[in-house]
């Protein structure tokens, strides 16, 4: 959460719950620092507010995104790599099959290309591993294309910090044709005054392995504190609206939530590698668009 100190930040993963009054509590204006660029601090992620109102079946997903971009409040706007990897693993503690892969994006504005992220092809795993690709996640028991880290170009920041309650949420692409529709070309989203276009590239996502092999174990703890902290969020939010189509809809999720079975417990100390891992993502510089380390809807659009 955004009043966590910084040392607990690089101790250990989110593990509280966001309370319930605060799911739909206002974002805090603040005035981007040009020499420090960040992503814009809130007391509650505008994803969270989103659980109230959102289709019963994609609360899961919501809750996870929900979790990570609070995360994110104040913090640099850097990697989708520590990101996706947490989110898809996280969720599959839940009970969901997500698959991380790797994309190419171009942002435009009025037919003008403003920015890329990732590469066309194959991305490069640096020796200081940084890297010049990207990732989104395919999730197919939502039927959703997620960019969790979109605002990472200093122009999408800027927006960011315009629009506190969008700008820096995650995109969430709902796809009716599914992952075959992903993969016969680009997919569009607004997010005014921008168009962003994916190009998935899963041929391509391997050429991430060294970077998660280097960093898995930390990755591997800090999905599960997701998973632990996404699932006491889906119980604070049936407080306040009624998810009990949850249960038979998704078994594994209804497991956990009924007290049937129990996700395995957290360590009480991170791996060494975590430390590493949250450390490096403070020293990185955001504007150099290289994939560094990070700890961690607009409406959907498809």
């Amino acid at each position: 959460m955004a009043g966590r100190s910084s040392r607990r930040q690089r101790r250990e993963p989110v593990r509280h719950p966001i309370p319930p009054g605060r799911l739909t509590a206002p974002p805090r204006r603040e005035t981007p620092d040009p020499d420090d660029p960040r992503l814009p601090r809130f007391e509650s992620s505008g994803m969270a507010a989103a659980l109230i109102k959102c289709p019963v079946e994609v609360v899961p997903l919501f809750a996870a995104l929900a979790v990570v971009h609070q995360e994110m409040s104040g913090a640099r706007p850097n990697s989708c790599l520590p990101v996706c990897y947490q989110i898809a693993a996280g969720l599959g503690h839940l009970g969901f099959d997500i698959e991380l892969m790797a994309a190419y994006a171009e942002v435009t504005r009025g037919g003008i290309r403003h920015a890329n992220l990732g590469v066309r092809g194959p991305a490069v795993v640096r020796p200081d591993w940084t890297t010049n690709g990207h990732s989104v996640l395919w999730a197919a028991p939502f039927n959703r294309l997620v960019d969790p880290t979109v605002v990472q170009h200093p122009e999408l920041l800027r927006l960011a910090h315009q629009d506190q309650q969008k700008g820096s949420a995650p995109l969430v692409i709902h796809l009716d044709g599914g992952r075959k529709q992903l993969l016969q070309g680009g997919v569009g989203v607004v997010r005014d005054p921008f168009f962003i276009t994916y190009l998935a590239q899963p041929q391509h996502t391997a050429a991430f392995d060294p970077w998660f092999g280097e960093f898995r174990e930390a990755l591997d703890y800090g999905a599960l504190g997701l998973a632990h902290t996404t699932l006491e969020l889906i119980t604070a939010a049936r407080e306040l609206r009624d998810l009990r189509a949850l249960t038979p809809r998704y078994p594994s999720l209804g497991a956990l939530l009924t007290g049937g079975k129990e996700l395995p417990p957290l360590p009480a100390e991170p791996p060494p590698s975590w430390v590493r891992l949250v450390g490096e993502a403070a020293d990185r510089a955001p504007t150099d668009q290289r994939d560094s380390v990070v700890r961690g809807e607009e409406a959907e659009a498809g």
